[in-house]
């Protein structure tokens, strides 16, 4: 089975989906450090896309005023 590429718009949406689930009662305790582990490696790819794109539109309007 082929993977999906990832998307800053489906990390935002998985990530919106734990911590649904994580304010849910009846965690299981067995799933949860993945579920932490996930969010976590999802916040940190989320925060380098928004660094990125920051960091070009920067750039951009850098360029412009030259």
């Amino acid at each position: 089975m082929k993977e999906e590429k990832l998307t800053y718009a489906k990390a935002m949406q998985e990530l919106d989906e734990i911590v649904q689930g994580l304010e849910a009662e009846g965690q299981d305790i067995d799933t949860l450090g993945e579920r932490l582990k996930r969010a976590d490696f999802l916040l940190n790819y989320c925060r380098k896309r928004l660094a990125g794109v920051s960091n070009n539109v920067k750039k951009l309007l850098g360029d412009e005023q030259e």
